[in-house]
């Protein structure tokens, strides 16, 4: 009943503030709903699962009709371009599939509502506020996934599933998610408002928590290559990070059985063939496989969710059509799977958000804008380490990589909007000292 009524309230909520006050609370919404899934609010009340598409539907309506954007779809960046190049790559694979060709244009379709998405987000969120307000969304997420957790701990089994939670159900994938929503939690730990900071550690310690759980050692590595992002971006807050990790690993400890022991034992033992485990050694195989479909497909790939149509027979013994394991890794899925029509634009989106970021994060040090910076960082410290653990998994279906890139092209135009009111000089020479100077104002 409590889940149901929290449901409601959010929903509510957000359509309310979506009529009255500015269609991008439908963008809030529809992203909450991303991890917090109507199929969990209503395991015993029915709420319809029309919702998303009806807010999404709404959203565009009114953000048409609405006088606080008097230009509309006026932002049309590089990387609009090229998520929108792999779209098409996607539907041109698709074509292509010789196994379930329903599944791949499934996926095609996923992407093409993500690009969908990805525009709107661009186009409203025009101010920190509304950043700050998409991260406060982040963090709600943050606090659903370890709440299901905590509700379900010790019912699914030695390792947690979040059970009807779409594309973030599985224990990795769960754990994967908690990871690139970390940094956006951490940043309030470093507030000046204690309550904030204080409820932001106990959240902290539950994601950690959440992914020892889970017994992904994928998230277990991605939570390392967020305590060392974090470690050389925050400088001034190094000794505090340190404390403050010691005393998360002592709080996790006790909860750590040798089942979780065992689990991330083998992260070393994996570097190790006369060790390696049966886990480890499949991966390589199916990365290896997936490469050899690459290089016999190069083009086009082999179809979006085929790997497994291939995979099953040539590495696990299956008779032909018959579904086997997947890539176990984002940059092999897509290799395999999309070939270099989806692969090189991927790749680009991510080389251009870094780089974009990197500018922008140099303006706002240079200018003691703290808690912009932070803001930037979280989103370069959470979707780098999300990708470390990319490796590891099949993660093409997951909307946050690509909020993370709308957030970083957002922060660019408020940085060129700031500078152009009063020079010329814009974001891309962020880097010279007259445009520090613009830019602080």
């Amino acid at each position: 009943m409590v889940k149901f009524l929290f449901g409601i309230a959010l929903i509510s909520y957000g359509f309310f503030r979506t009529f009255v006050h500015d269609p991008v609370w439908g963008l809030y919404l529809f992203a909450a709903l991303t991890h917090i899934r109507l199929a969990q609010l209503s395991e015993n009340y029915y709420l319809p699962l029309q919702i998303p598409i009806v807010i999404a539907s709404l959203t565009v309506l009114l953000y048409l009709s609405s006088a606080k954007y008097p230009k509309k779809f006026n932002r049309w960046p590089l990387e609009v371009w090229l998520l929108g190049f792999i779209v098409v790559g996607m539907a041109y694979s698709s074509s292509k599939a010789a196994f379930n060709p329903q599944l791949s244009w499934d996926m095609t379709f996923t992407y093409f509502k993500y690009w969908i998405f990805f525009l709107l987000l661009i186009q409203l969120v025009d101010s920190f506020e509304k950043i700050r307000n998409f991260h406060n969304v982040l963090i709600l997420s943050a606090c659903w996934l370890v709440y299901r957790c905590y509700d379900l701990r010790g019912t699914t089994g030695a390792r947690f599933e979040n059970i009807n939670g779409g594309s973030i159900g599985d224990s990795n994938h769960f754990a994967a998610a908690l990871v690139l929503l970390f940094p956006f939690v951490f940043q309030r730990v470093l507030s000046k408002n204690k309550t904030e900071a204080l409820f932001a550690g106990v959240l902290c310690f539950g994601i950690i928590m959440s992914v020892v759980i889970t017994g992904s050692r994928g998230g277990l590595l991605g939570l390392g290559v967020l305590f060392l992002l974090l470690f050389m971006n925050l400088k001034q807050y190094r000794k505090k990070m340190l404390m403050a990790l010691v005393v998360l690993c002592l709080a996790v400890s006790p909860f750590i059985n040798d089942y979780h022991i065992s689990r991330f034992k083998s992260l070393v033992e994996a570097t190790q063939e006369d060790t390696r485990e049966r886990s480890a050694q499949s991966r390589l195989d199916f990365w290896r496989y997936s490469f050899e479909l690459f290089k016999n497909n190069p083009v086009s790939g082999i179809g979006l969710a085929n790997f497994g149509y291939y995979s099953g027979p040539a590495l696990e013994g299956m008779a032909r059509g018959q579904r086997g394991h997947v890539a176990h890794s984002t940059w092999f899925e897509i290799l395999a799977e999309g070939g270099a029509l989806v692969f090189i634009p991927f790749v680009a989106l991510l080389i251009i958000f870094f780089r974009k970021t990197k500018r922008i994060l140099k303006v706002y040090l240079a200018n003691n804008l703290i808690q912009e910076a932070q803001h930037v960082i979280a989103l370069r410290v959470g979707l780098g380490a999300f990708l470390v653990n990319a490796t590891f998994l099949n993660r093409l279906i997951y909307e946050p990589i690509y909020w993370c890139i709308a957030l970083g092209i957002a922060h660019s135009y408020l940085v060129k909007s700031r500078a152009a009111a009063l020079s010329p000089v814009n974001c891309d020479h962020a880097e010279t000292p007259n445009a520090h100077k613009v830019v602080s104002g």
